[in-house]
This record gives C-alpha cells, structure tokens and sequence, in this order.
C-alpha cells in the first residue's frame, strides 16, 4: 500500500510542477488560436496548363465553427495570383453573388488571420449575405483561370457526417 501512495505522491508532485517555458508555451498557443482555427478554414486552388502554375487562389472562411448555426455575414479573405492579367472574375456562395468586395493593403490587419499570405497575391475582403446551411459551396469563375469550387463547412465536421462516433 505504501508503495502505491509513494507512486501516486510522485506522479502528482511531477504532474503538478510546470515550468517557466511551458506557461509561456501554453500563453503563446493560446495567442495563436485564430490562426489555428483559420487553417481548418483555408483551402487552395493550384491552377496549372502545360505543367506551368498559372493561377494560385486562396480562400478563408472568416467563420468559428460551432454546433449552432447564426444569422450572420458570410466572410472570406480570398487571395489570387495569376500570371496573366485578370480582367475580369466572380465569386458565388451557393450561387449568391457578394454584396461587398474589398481589396485589402498589403498591411492590413485582417491578413493576420491568414495561415499563410504573400507579396504577390492581391488579397480582398468579401462578404455574402448570412446562408442558413451548415456547408457552403464558394465557385470562382474567371475567363482566365476556369471556374473552381471549394466547399466550406458551418459546423464541426462530425456533424456533417452521418456516421455515429
């Protein structure tokens, strides 16, 4: 019996010390939650012809996963690059055209959100009105670079599963 208390005692008094640099690991994965989270809600097009890049679109989901749905905006911070001149491109959100485009400065705060941002990109804000779906379809249509779908999702993943856990 001693030597189980002596066991326990150990793995408390071990458990229960941290250290300097893990609180202030814990304080900086803590500050890096957005980012984290905007991962999960980035996805890419790599758009190639004759095994030459010639386009490069990102798109984040400006939207916290949750098991609720909520009547708000839907926002994307969507990055393109492409060698050619884009003259002209849409997006849709479940065929709905945006009600707002912005094209954001290179210093913008909102890029901070982003996983990943570049010099060569053009970044631009923009927002469809609230739809009441848990997933999304977001189409990019461009004369130049063809016409793309990414699907993006309102809720935790599981949800959207029909299989139990």
């Amino acid at each position: 019996m001693k030597v189980l208390y002596t066991i326990l005692g150990i793995f408390i008094f071990f458990g229960g010390c941290t250290t300097k640099e893990q609180t202030a690991l814990l304080k900086t994965m803590e500050s890096k939650v957005p980012l984290f989270e905007a991962i999960g809600q980035t996805q890419h097009i790599t758009v190639s012809e004759d095994e030459k890049v010639i386009g490069f679109i990102t798109a984040t989901y400006l939207h916290k996963k949750s098991l609720i749905l909520e009547a708000k905006p839907e926002q994307f911070i969507i990055g393109i690059y492409t060698s050619n001149d884009l003259e002209s491109w849409e997006l849709l959100l479940d065929k709905k055209k945006p009600t707002s485009i912005v094209q954001l400065e290179s210093n913008d705060k909102k890029l901070a959100l982003l996983p990943l941002h570049n010099e060569w990109s053009d970044y631009y804000l923009v927002t469809f009105p609230n739809i009441s779906k848990k997933q999304l379809t977001l189409q990019y249509v461009s004369r130049n670079l063809g016409k793309h779908s990414l699907k993006f999702s309102k809720v935790a993943n599981y949800v959207n599963t029909k299989k139990g856990l």
